[in-house]
């Protein structure tokens, strides 16, 4: 007892058109263009941890870099709100 297929089988150019139309609409740097400035700063504060680890002396001189470019972005009204 055979089932016909659900699925509608599509001609390569027409899977190709599908590919193209779904491709187009993706964007994977859609995050980071939403959230420019959290993503800069969480890498950034990510920067510091990755250097703490590899080099206790270069990561405390970017400590107060790190302070200061924060308390620049809460008086700009930049950095994340507290909820």
């Amino acid at each position: 007892m055979d089932v016909a297929p659900k699925e509608k089988n599509y001609s390569v150019g027409e899977a190709k058109e599908r590919l193209r139309s779904a491709s187009a609409r993706f964007d994977p740097l859609a995050f980071l263009k939403r959230r420019p400035l959290r993503t800069v700063g969480t890498a950034f504060l990510a920067g510091l941890a990755w250097g703490s680890l590899r080099c206790r002396a270069a990561a405390a001189g970017l400590l107060p870099l790190g302070l200061q470019a924060w308390a620049l972005a809460e008086r700009l009204g930049l950095a994340p709100r507290r909820r």
